[in-house]
């Protein structure tokens, strides 16, 4: 097996990457719970797909609403992600972590548990990483609301 050394440089700007990533799945977790809509949304590239249990969101457009879905009647929202397992390949990455999701009903008090994985796919354009595809995979999932 050939193992190709790479320039410091080159070693620096991918874990410089990695960190940039990590920041925007750490953002993405804070912009729910927190309620930054506009935040949320800069996380996106423009043609940039999420998929949520069985719904899917294709675009900006698509994405802010679902995001309000999601949002909606919630009285408490924590998401955390980890083990988070990165993978850069030029302007492109692909990530798979781990979640776990608690939500709280604003009217019932009712609580939602959950655990998945998340598969991403990321790129870069203007020196910035977005997210270009998500996609959660539950668990288990008996919610109504996702």
């Amino acid at each position: 097996m050939v193992k190709i050394q790479l320039s410091l440089e080159e070693r620096i700007l991918k874990l410089e990457a990695k960190e940039e990533i990590r920041s925007l799945l750490a953002n993405y977790c804070h912009s729910i719970d927190k309620r930054d809509r506009e935040g949320f949304l800069r996380l996106w590239d423009e043609e940039a797909s999420w998929k949520l249990a069985n719904k899917e969101a294709n675009g900006k457009k698509e994405i802010i609403e679902r995001y309000d879905n999601v949002i909606n009647g919630a009285k408490v929202l924590h998401h955390h992600t980890t083990n988070s397992a990165i993978e850069i390949s030029g302007d492109s990455a692909s990530v798979i972590s781990d979640l776990f999701f608690y939500r709280e009903d604003a009217q019932t008090g009712n609580t939602i548990l959950m655990s998945a994985v998340y598969k991403d796919e990321f790129s870069k354009s203007s020196r910035k990483w977005l997210f270009k595809k998500r996609v959660s995979v539950p668990h288990t999932n008996k919610s109504p609301k996702f």
